[in-house]
């Protein structure tokens, strides 16, 4: 379990860069959605 925790905390990491990347406010439901 601990490599998809990993892999989660990952992906979570990778959006929020996305978002600020794309210049949007950082929604915390959003990432929850996906």
């Amino acid at each position: 379990d601990h490599d998809r925790d990993v892999n989660a905390a990952r992906n979570i990491k990778a959006a929020g860069l996305a978002v600020l990347a794309h210049g949007e406010p950082v929604n915390p439901e959003s990432l929850k959605a996906a």
